[in-house]
């Protein structure tokens, strides 16, 4: 995990094993996924998303590529998983399925990054169990 930017902080996270050394702000944090690591996050969408939004956004990012200026709220749960926020549900989820896809990126990454804010505080204070539950899998 390094630093990208001095302000704020935001960790570049290589693998899942790394969301637990994050440094986080009054309760919160700023990461960038890779692209191509989306799939091997414990991130998780709100059921149900709306399946035409998400089909129109990854039609956008199959033409333009990913934007990672606006960044995705995720909220944590039991087991070290994060929620999508469910705002941003839709968006996630098309990030993730042209990220997954072979020859939309065959001659270069249409989701190079995705910009996340954690929010450690939106849990009532049970982020650290799942913070420890996931440092503990890393060890």
């Amino acid at each position: 995990m390094t630093s990208i930017s001095n302000q704020p902080f935001i960790a570049r996270i290589a693998n899942p094993e790394e969301l637990a050394f994050v440094d986080f702000d009054q309760d919160r944090a700023m990461i960038d996924v890779p692209g191509a690591m989306l799939a091997y996050m414990p991130f998780q969408a709100p059921e149900p998303v709306d399946e035409e939004a998400v089909a129109a956004i990854a039609e956008k990012i199959r033409a333009h590529g990913y934007n990672s200026d606006e960044p995705i709220t995720l909220e944590p749960r039991p087991g070290g998983r994060w929620l999508v926020d469910a705002h941003d549900a839709a968006r996630f989820k098309a990030a993730c399925q042209v990220a997954g896809e072979m020859i939309t990126n065959l001659f270069g990454q249409k989701v190079a990054k995705v910009r996340f804010i954690l929010l450690a505080s939106s849990y009532d204070g049970k982020f650290k169990a799942a913070s420890n539950r996931l440092n503990y899998r890393a060890n």
